[in-house]
């Protein structure tokens, strides 16, 4: 025993302690003048006690007091009894559960960070592929299938007769749907 504890000094004075831990807190008796001292108070207020035993004042012989006792406990058995319960109040409900809000907590930012993280470190989405129409003056395209290799290309004049749209589907262009559905109709076969 290297610390002073009262509790093993009373407790080997009550006889509590066997053994080792007995001999351990005698020899730290021997060594600690302030747990001797502790030990020689005890035993004297346990020596006052058992000299002077408590009397008990009652008016009636321990046998009648206890069959009146017995008495009342059965004529209340029926009865039913209503133990009041505690009501926690907001801080003891979050010192009872401080470790658990701590690991929620704990969680949840880290969900923030990895979210976070993601959309600010993501990477671009690549960019779907769209047919390309352009406007070139018509003077400046007169071959254009050395522009875009292996496709039908069909140049069509604008209102302003400046510029030249080029149609590079593959197909040649038509000015409505009805003509593109009798164009494909008659490519199929």
């Amino acid at each position: 025993m290297k610390l002073h504890n009262p509790e093993l000094v009373g407790a080997l004075l009550d006889g509590e302690l066997k053994g080792l831990r007995r001999l351990r807190v005698q020899r730290h008796l021997r060594r600690c003048a302030l747990c001797a001292a502790e030990y020689r108070h005890l035993r004297h207020l346990s020596q006052m006690m058992t000299a002077n035993p408590p009397t008990a004042q009652m008016s009636d012989s321990p046998g009648f007091f206890w069959s009146k006792v017995k008495r009342e406990i059965q004529a209340r058995e029926d009865q039913s009894v209503t133990l009041p319960s505690p009501q926690l109040i907001s801080s003891d409900w979050l010192s009872r559960h401080r470790y658990t809000l701590a690991s929620v907590t704990a969680c949840l930012v880290a969900t923030v960070g990895v979210i976070w993280f993601a959309q600010a470190y993501r990477t671009a989405p690549t960019p779907a592929v769209v047919p390309i129409i352009t406007a070139v003056p018509a003077v400046a395209v007169e071959h254009v299938s050395t522009l875009i290799p292996h496709s039908t290309a069909t140049p069509v004049p604008t209102k302003d007769n400046e510029d030249t749209v080029i149609w590079t589907s593959g197909l040649p262009w038509t000015p409505n749907m009805t003509q593109m559905k009798t164009l494909y109709a008659n490519l199929d076969t």
